[in-house]
């Protein structure tokens, strides 16, 4: 798989999204390990249904159904980290992304450097971006956070984005902030 280009992260991005769908289900109370499996799906904003938008209706079923629901003050705390997120990935400023990611996922975006013969999170970040869709990305992400649902270390910030879809970001405190632990959120509708 290593130095065969696009290709390869594409299908290295596939095998992450497959580990990341089997941890979403399951107990909730169960403990997380050290390791994390790989994350979310990617999204849609209003684009057409694809390999990495498609609203797979048992996930939808997990994600709404995880662990608890949070505060509204965790809301609000994790709606800032995820807009800034998002804005900094459709205005391809990769270092701000970078800045976003939990420690799991910058190890993630390092690796698909590597792969792709370049080093760091910003050539692994750009990477990642080039395999959505500009449809998906352009112009300023618009979200409204409806709920966060929570569940031993990881949590989902459920939103809807401008076009009236719902999705679900994969996130996580570390050092006391919240951090990016899925590359792309999860379309739920």
């Amino acid at each position: 798989m290593f130095g065969q280009g696009p290709r390869a992260v594409a299908v290295f991005t596939a095998i992450l999204v497959a580990l990341q769908l089997c941890a979403c289900g399951g107990n909730s109370g169960a403990t997380d390990t050290v390791t994390e499996d790989p994350n979310e799906a990617l999204p849609g904003s209003g684009a057409e249904a694809n390999a990495w938008n498609n609203v797979n209706e048992d996930l939808r079923g997990d994600i709404l159904s995880f662990g608890h629901k949070g505060s509204e003050a965790e809301l609000e705390g994790a709606a800032v980290v995820l807009r800034g997120y998002l804005s900094a990935r459709a205005s391809r400023n990769f270092p701000k992304a970078c800045s976003y990611l939990s420690e799991y996922m910058l190890a993630v975006a390092k690796g698909t450097a590597r792969q792709r013969d370049g080093s760091g999170c910003v050539a692994g970040v750009e990477s990642l971006a080039g395999l959505s869709s500009t449809r998906e990305t352009e112009g300023a992400p618009q979200i409204d956070p409806s709920s966060i649902r929570r569940g031993g270390r990881r949590t989902f910030v459920i939103y809807e984005d401008r076009f009236g879809d719902t999705y679900a970001m994969l996130m996580r405190r570390e050092g006391g902030a919240w951090k990016i632990q899925g590359f792309e959120p999860t379309r739920l509708s």
